[in-house]
């Protein structure tokens, strides 16, 4: 492999709310969901305020912008 290149992306996650952030978390993150949904219902509650509060600090306008980053690497074989 030749001309190896990686750079670092920024991108983003943009979410509408807070809760849209929990949803993501108890539908499409299998593993996650299943930590999630064993919890106790004060537990559950409590995690559920505890990520909508960390997300809305992410509010940009009518969007939840969750900072990710990405690498991307290339090359010529």
């Amino acid at each position: 492999m030749t001309g190896v290149q990686t750079c670092a992306l920024p991108i983003s996650w943009c979410l509408s709310s807070g809760e849209a952030l929990c949803d993501a978390f108890l539908d499409g993150a299998v593993r996650t969901a299943a930590l999630l949904k064993a919890q106790t219902p004060d537990a559950m509650t409590k995690i559920r305020r505890a990520i909508i509060d960390g997300a809305e600090r992410y509010r940009n306008g009518d969007v939840v912008e969750l900072p990710m980053a990405a690498v991307l690497t290339s090359g010529v074989a």
